[in-house]
């Protein structure tokens, strides 16, 4: 047990750094991550990916809170906007929870290999968004909000890595979208999190410390030390050219992606 706590304290090494070198959730490496370790466990490959989705679930949770409480602190979030997006993004967290506990692993862990693809080419890319003049009718907000709380709760992503890009869309400014995406985190976060203990009630693991499809010792660990390297992934990314950057991150996304692919064939 106190092997894999270590290897869940790197983890979160891993995961803080990431989210602060590439402003990402820590679901992107986090998942992989957890999902390998929890393989190496002896968990059945039919809900070890469940079980890494809803654990970092949790983490998020945790995290979360830090940073919407040093941007309220800034004044940057805007609470008209949360408004807007708020009850569309977590309705779809739960219409994604849903689908995700009627998906098999083995399909869960395909989704997101190819999210990951997608996501890479997104990176490498990265082309600068043209921004809109006004929000569209509060009937296409939901719809779109709805949208990606369905993909942050099937993928167990708080939901950043789709919300800024979409104020940014809207003429948002980045530090503003940045911070209103973080007060949606938190509520996105605490459903998927419970959603998947729920869905997960009734199956069977052998992790001495879980409820459902959470793991509370990887909580833990990874909860640690993601909080602590966050802050030394933003200070390197000054010394880094951006473009390099994103690069190499996309390249590291298709080989992840094409390994989970692989594993579940």
């Amino acid at each position: 047990m106190l092997t894999y706590f270590i290897a869940y304290l790197l983890c979160g090494c891993i995961v803080g750094f990431c989210a602060g070198l590439l402003g990402i959730g820590g679901g992107v490496i986090g998942i992989p991550l957890l999902f390998l370790l929890f393989n190496l466990q002896g968990i059945p490959t039919s809900i070890s990916m469940h079980m890494a989705v809803g654990t970092l679930f949790a983490t998020v949770v945790l995290t979360s809170i830090s940073s919407i409480i040093s941007h309220y602190r800034s004044g940057m979030i805007l609470f008209p906007v949360f408004k807007k997006i708020i009850w569309g993004t977590m309705v779809g967290c739960i219409l994604g929870v849903i689908i995700a506990s009627h998906l098999t692993g083995v399909y869960l862990q395909r989704i997101f290999g190819i999210f990951l693809w997608g996501l890479a080419l997104q990176y490498f890319l990265k082309n600068d968004i043209s921004a809109h003049d006004t929000f569209p009718s509060n009937s296409k907000i939901f719809l779109a909000t709805t949208s990606i709380g369905t993909l942050s709760g099937l993928l167990g992503l708080g939901g950043g890595i789709f919300i800024v890009p979409y104020l940014n869309w809207y003429g948002v400014s980045m530090r503003n979208a940045i911070a209103t995406s973080s007060a949606c985190i938190l509520p996105v976060a605490v459903i998927g999190a419970t959603g998947y203990i729920y869905a997960g009630m009734h199956v069977e693991n052998n992790l001495a410390f879980s409820s459902g499809f959470v793991d509370w010792l990887a909580f833990l660990g990874i909860g640690i030390t993601s909080v602590l390297f966050a802050p030394l992934g933003a200070r390197v990314t000054h010394a880094i050219s951006p473009v390099l950057l994103r690069r190499v991150f996309s390249i590291f996304l298709i080989f992840v992606g094409l390994s989970m692919v692989v594993q579940s064939i």
